[in-house]
């Protein structure tokens, strides 16, 4: 994986370098922002890990409630998950 390739998943995620250093349980974003300017290879494991969840979100669609912008009826809408 690429830097370029690796900030474009990063946004097609909608995380930024920080969100990826809290989910990979780094204390900060340090090799995060190595990764992305290309100063060190992106590990294997976080590029195959990253694609994957940029594939599953880009297969999982929104519940079909939701699929028409009419439907939203605002947050209290949501308290129907919990039952």
């Amino acid at each position: 994986m690429t830097a370029d390739e690796f900030d474009a998943v990063l946004a097609a995620i909608g995380w930024s370098r920080t969100v990826l250093a809290e989910r990979l349980g780094m204390s900060s974003d340090r090799a995060v922002r190595r990764w992305s300017s290309g100063q060190n290879p992106i590990p294997p494991r976080i590029a195959v890990w990253l694609r994957q969840v940029a594939h599953a979100l880009d297969n999982l669609p929104p519940p079909d409630e939701w699929r028409d912008a009419g439907a939203h009826r605002g947050p209290a809408a949501d308290t129907a998950l919990d039952e």
